[in-house]
């Protein structure tokens, strides 16, 4: 018997949240859609993660609301904001992803994907996986380590430039190295690693 995998998806958008529903549907997914957690349904078995767009009331509002409902459930963070602050506080407070607007479908189905195969216990790596990416934190030099510190704090690239006494094209150029040697995809991935190896997240910047 097949286990059920359901998505709650929860948008103000209606366009938004059709398309999405459309996307997860089409890839076998069960897809509870609505514009606030009180108007879903509880699900009680299967794997379940929730997509929520945190526009307005961001990523800490919502995960208070879940934990009052007893919904300890995988959640992918949406937003048209994609600055760095935001993405990194969302990390921080629990989110397994953070999808900036637009996204493509092959991104929001990846997401779902991780996020329902590892549940909501952070951080999704293996302590093979923990070892390579204190690894590749090893290839980084010393001054993209600090503009990785610089984004782990929130900070912008132009905050970060002028801590430095560097450009902010400068900033541009090492963040996309180090992205680069981190194997990074999205800026939510790399926050994600660096997490994981808290020589890092403990660093002061």
């Amino acid at each position: 018997m097949r286990t059920e995998r359901s998505v709650y998806l929860i948008a103000c958008d209606d366009e938004a949240c059709v398309a999405m529903r459309r996307i997860l549907e089409v890839s076998d997914y069960t897809v509870h859609c609505a514009a606030s957690l009180e108007q879903l349904p509880y699900i009680c078995c299967g794997k379940v993660c929730a997509v929520i767009d945190i526009a307005g009331a961001g990523f800490a509002h919502w995960a208070s609301h879940l934990q009052q409902r007893g919904m300890d459930i995988p959640v992918i963070a949406i937003s048209a904001e994609a600055d760095i602050p935001l993405a990194v506080d969302t990390i921080r407070r629990g989110a397994v992803d953070f999808l900036a607007k637009p996204f493509s479908d092959a991104q929001l189905l990846a997401a779902v994907a991780l996020a329902l195969h590892h549940g909501p216990s952070k951080p999704h790596v293996s302590d093979d996986q923990a070892v390579e990416i204190a690894k590749r934190m090893e290839t980084l030099s010393g001054r993209e380590k600090d503009v990785l510190r610089g984004l782990l704090a929130g900070n912008s690239n132009k905050v970060i430039a002028h801590r430095l006494g560097i450009s902010p094209r400068t900033v541009e150029i090492h963040r996309a190295n180090l992205m680069m040697k981190m194997q990074a995809e999205t800026l939510s991935a790399l926050v994600t690693m660096a997490l994981v190896n808290t020589r890092y997240t403990s660093a002061a910047y």
